[in-house]
């Protein structure tokens, strides 16, 4: 390339010394008219010696030539030399220029898909800007018109007209006044239950008279349209026609919809193969009956329900075309039992207990009644009990049912020590709201030390406990939800007891997300313990703060009324509240700041209150947040601090 340009140059300057040869010889030629001492045929050049260079008079052609040659070679070795021959590589090396789109929109939604539509457009050079133009503004507008804009503002432009190594193009893009529904004709052929829901499937995608027209919203209504019908079944349901017509020059869109949903199919019959002695308690689990239309949400109720029993290991339910017979469905349900029994163990430490070992017992399956027995024992350094449970199903195994729970624990920590047996009774049933119930009938023998002083109890408390939660799906790291609970028990002196109280306890804890992968993390307790000889009320009913789930700082049960001697007493109150927010410092990993309240007291008089505050990790692993805590007893004039590790989920 550089050869090539070179002899271009060349020839250009032969030519510019042609032409000054030719000038050269006019004017001679015109001398030797005005002279007439010039003899015929003589060439006098002796008048122009004012063409010359450093003295050399140009007397022919070629001279000039020379001349003109000498000084471009000059220029190309003077200074100039190095930045002529920069700016020639500069254009001989520099590649290819394309477009690039920066887009300016009224909604972010629109800005993205105008980039979308952009990014369909074969690669465009900067030199080629203005022929593509058009073609760029169509794809704007086929953009916006998705969204109803079909008489949009638009402006594309170069962001520098002279930089031709800046391929900028700025997009700015107005939504203008956008098309609305005038008229929609729906002609649904359904039963009127079913009617009801299309209608809500309408309004869901904002298919209503006045309404923006979105391509978007339309192309979901008619798909939705299908999957609802279907999913009542109506399993032949066909959109038979769909049309718009538009009016951009009005704003105005028309739509007929012709929908035939067909026959509407009914279970014929259930079908339980395998594991023949639980096909009762699957039938109970079972929210479809036979002779029911088809519906899917009750059939992935019963998939839910069967898997959350407990008793089967697969619950597969089949539908097959070929099984149907006038309009009649059959399910088939094949299922497989889970093993008699099975034994998780863990092993872990923490600030609160030291080592600890833990062990989880499941028999799911005891007999053709559904009764299931589980287990749970624990062993650390402070605290050992083993605690199970009986459950007896009744009609639903899931949300009612009854329990039997023996429970034993040893606790030798701070200044407490005791021994507890206690056997429960209880009723549970979830059939009312949201709420689950628990009615129960405790009895409880304790042989205790605390502080000092020594007794035994001997308690039987009927009472009851209502919780409810809710959150998203994903239970392991939810992004939003809350838990509460609260649970009140009594006891009378000479039924059983050796006296008379009263004991309340409530719990809430709640998860917000202000941004997507932060979190805040709200939880308080109150209890109350009412009546009663505080001397021979037992530690497992008194209050305690402190540790890793209370007042984080302090150590596990370390804040309570004391005696003279600084022992713990353990209090009639407790009120423990918390704030923590997580922010993401990393993918799957949080960096959490806290503040942790409460007291402990046997009066609200004269509250003595202790502030917890600190920094933490937590690392968002398969089982749940792993939570690591440095925590201050800022309350303190000797600022106790702990370090607290614990691993599962937040709700």
């Amino acid at each position: 390339m550089l050869a090539t340009d070179r002899r271009i140059n060349l020839f250009s300057l032969n030519i510019l010394a042609a032409l000054l040869a030719s000038a050269t010889t006019c004017s001679a030629a015109a001398e030797r008219e005005k002279s007439p001492e010039a003899g015929a045929g003589a060439i006098e050049y002796a008048d122009i010696g004012s063409v010359h260079k450093d003295g050399e008079l140009v007397t022919e052609p070629r001279h000039a030539s020379q001349v003109v040659r000498r000084i471009w070679m000059n220029i190309r070795t003077s200074e100039d030399r190095q930045s002529f021959k920069e700016s020639i590589a500069r254009m001989q090396n520099r590649k290819p220029v394309y477009l690039s789109y920066t887009v300016t929109a009224d909604q972010s939604d629109i800005e993205d898909n105008i980039r979308a539509y952009l990014n369909t457009l074969s690669k465009i050079r900067r030199r080629g800007f203005v022929f593509h133009k058009k073609e760029i503004e169509k794809k704007v507008a086929e953009a916006m018109a998705v969204f109803g804009y079909y008489n949009p503002e638009i402006t594309i432009e170069l962001a520098d007209q002279s930089d031709y190594a800046n391929g900028e193009v700025l997009v700015k893009a107005r939504k203008g006044k956008p098309v609305l529904i005038r008229n929609i004709e729906a002609d649904l052929n359904v039963d009127d239950e079913v009617l009801a829901l299309l209608e809500k499937v309408r309004l869901l995608n904002h298919m209503v008279k006045d309404g923006i027209f979105n391509h978007s919203d339309y192309e979901s209504y008619k798909s939705s349209l299908i999957a609802n019908a279907v999913s009542k079944g109506y399993l032949k349901a066909k959109l038979v026609s769909s049309r718009v017509k538009l009016y951009p020059e009005e704003n105005a869109a028309d739509i007929f919809i012709t929908f035939d949903g067909g026959p509407r199919y009914k279970i014929s019959r259930i079908e339980f193969h395998g594991f023949e002695e639980s096909h009762d308690m699957a039938r109970k689990l079972t929210p479809i009956k036979a002779g029911e239309y088809y519906d899917t949400e009750k059939i992935s109720k019963m998939n839910h329900n069967l898997y959350e029993s407990g008793y089967f290991k697969t619950a597969d339910i089949q539908t097959k075309k070929d099984d149907i017979v006038d309009d009649q469905v059959p399910l088939k349900v094949e299922l497989a039992r889970r093993p008699y029994a099975t034994l998780d163990a863990g092993i872990g430490v923490s600030t609160d207990e030291g080592v600890r070992l833990q062990l989880f017992g499941k028999m799911p399956w005891l007999n053709s009644k559904g009764h299931s027995f589980n287990s749970f024992m624990k062993v650390s350094q402070v605290n050992q009990y083993i605690h199970g449970d009986y459950i007896i199903p009744r009609n639903d195994p899931l949300r009612d049912f009854y329990v039997i729970s023996p429970h034993f624990e040893h606790k030798d920590n701070n200044d407490t020590l005791y021994d507890s047996v206690v056997m429960t009774l209880a009723y549970v049933t979830k059939t009312h709201g949201r709420w689950e119930r628990k009615y129960f009938l405790e009895y409880g023998y304790d042989d205790f030390e605390q502080g000092g002083e020594h007794g035994n109890a001997s308690l039987l408390m009927p009472g009851v406990q209502l919780s409810t939660s809710d959150m998203e799906e994903n239970t392991m790291d939810p992004s939003w939800g809350y838990r509460f609970t609260v649970t009140g028990k009594t006891s009378l002196e000479r039924v059983i007891s050796n006296q008379s109280l009263a004991h309340v306890n409530a719990s809430m804890k709640w998860v917000l997300s202000p941004t997507e992968n932060s979190r805040l993390v709200m939880r308080y307790e109150q209890g109350w313990l009412f009546g009663g000889d505080m001397k021979k009320i037992p530690p497992r009913l008194r209050f305690f703060a402190g540790g890793d789930q209370s007042i984080r700082g302090y150590g596990f049960e370390k804040i309570a009324p004391k005696n003279n001697k600084g022992e713990l007493l353990g209090g009639r109150y407790l009120s423990v509240g918390s704030v923590e927010m997580q922010f993401p410092i990393r993918t799957g990993m949080r960096l959490a700041t806290f503040l942790d309240a409460g007291t402990v007291n046997n009066s609200y008089i004269h509250p003595d209150m202790h502030y917890g505050t600190g920094l933490g990790v937590r690392y968002i692993s398969p089982v749940g947040p792993i939570r690591f805590d440095i925590g201050v007893g800022v309350s303190e004039t000797h600022v106790p601090w702990k370090i607290h590790f614990g691993i599962g989920p937040e709700l």
